[in-house]
Order: structure tokens, then sequence, then C-alpha cells
């Protein structure tokens, strides 16, 4: 490389490349500016409203015209909505008061359904509320179960409840105590699959509106389960049999 000065009150300075710093029309260029497009470039089409106050005003009254019917309606739906609610068992004797006949458990959980008891509850509905119209739907709710508990959320085993009849030895352990009973392999295994709401609830007889008493009315069972859950995420495995254990102490 050669460099020429020249005197005088400025200088001036040429740099001639030789040799093999001649640049080279074949190089690749390593320039990382973006590409001379419209996404790159940031000049996308774009609507940047100016929010004055007759924009934001017209806004909330056209929001205001579609929600507040839809509101008035959805909250006439729930006015409208008869509930009937009653605490059949409860060793305090807490809660809404129905005709409640052979329903106390007392100090022994087991004895009511050790002897086969029969738990007769009476309800009517108030006659300032109209009759029940269909479908009349029942509910029942545990007080003080509290499924987040800590051994209690773990104690599952996810392939079984697929339908597979294989266990590792981690899910065993998660399953333990309720992973076999008297040599039996127990599937699905676990506290949240053998937690069971045993009570058996069965309509004696309903008085309609017109007096008529109905004995032994039907209530329906089926449906009340997602058929994916069914098929799918809690499906019974192959050559699945039920079979009752004389004594779930041993």
């Amino acid at each position: 490389m050669s460099t020429m000065l020249s005197t005088g009150d400025s200088a001036s300075v040429d740099s001639v490349p030789t040799g093999n710093n001649q640049m080279n029309d074949d190089t690749p260029s390593t320039s990382r500016r973006p590409t001379d497009q419209a996404l790159t470039q940031q000049r996308m089409k774009a609507w940047q409203p100016i929010l004055d106050p007759k924009w934001i005003i017209a806004s909330y009254l056209l929001i205001g015209i579609v929600f507040i019917p839809t509101g008035i309606v959805i909250r006439n739906q729930s006015n409208n909505l008869i509930e009937i609610r009653t605490i059949y068992e409860s060793y305090l004797k807490d809660g809404p008061s129905a005709d409640v006949t052979g329903c106390e458990i007392g100090n022994n959980p087991n004895q009511m359904y050790l002897n086969n008891s029969r738990c007769r509850i009476q309800m009517q509905v108030p006659f300032d509320q109209g009759d029940l119209q269909p479908p009349v739907l029942l509910h029942y709710q545990l007080s003080n179960f509290y499924q987040n508990y800590r051994r209690y959320v773990t104690s599952f085993d996810q392939d079984q409840l697929f339908g597979s009849l294989k266990q590792t030895e981690v899910t065993a352990k998660l399953c333990d105590p309720l992973n076999e009973i008297g040599g039996i392999k127990i599937n699905p295994c676990g506290l949240i699959a053998n937690t069971l709401f045993n009570d058996v609830i069965t309509l004696e007889e309903i008085v309609g509106p017109d007096g008529e008493v109905i004995q032994n009315a039907p209530l329906v069972e089926t449906g009340i389960a997602w058929e994916s859950d069914l098929k799918w995420k809690y499906r019974q495995p192959e050559g699945f049999r039920s079979e009752q254990c004389a004594s779930c102490e041993e």
C-alpha cells in the first residue's frame, strides 16, 4: 500500500490496495442490513385510529346496547331457577332444615352402610316459586373433602386409567397402600380412582302439579359423563371383570 502526502495548509491521504488485499467482486457480502421488503423495513400497512371522545363514546354505547339486554335475560333465567338444598347427614346438625329420617351417621361412619339402612328425605318446593320445569337435575355436594391434599393428588396411575394393565415401580409406590389387596392387584390403583361416593339415591315418589303421585319415579343416570372420558381417559382394560373383595381389611 502506498501513501502520498502533499504539502500546504491541508493534507490528503489516498490509499490504494495492492497485492493480496485486492477486493474481489465474487466475495460474499457480510452485511446485516435487512432485505428491502415491507415486513423487514417496517412498512406494513396498519390502522392507527385516533381515540377521540366521539369514538370512545360510540364504542361504549355499542357495547352497552349488545350486552345490557343479554345480561338482563341471563339474570332473569338465574332468578327463575328453583334450587332446593338440604344436608341429609350431618353430625353437627348444621345446614338447611328438611324432613329427614334415618340419615344420622353418628360416631360410627360405617354403621349406616353395614346395616343397609335407608335414609328418607322429603322436600317441598316453595309454593311462591311455582313448579319445577324439566329437566330437573340432582347433585350431591361433599364438605371437608380436600382433593388438593399433597398425598392424594399423586396417588393414581395415568396409564391404568387409559386402560393399560402394566405398571411401573414409580406408580406402584405412588398408589400405595391401595396398590394391591391380599395379593390381588388393584386396577386402577391409588386413592383417586378408589374414592367412591357410594350413596344410592332413588326417587320414591313425586307429587305433580295436578296432585298426581308418581311412585318410583325414574332417575336418569346416563349422559352425565363426557363420551371422550368413557372411551379414552377412563376406559376399562381388555378382559376387565368386576370382583368384590370379601374383606378389604386383609
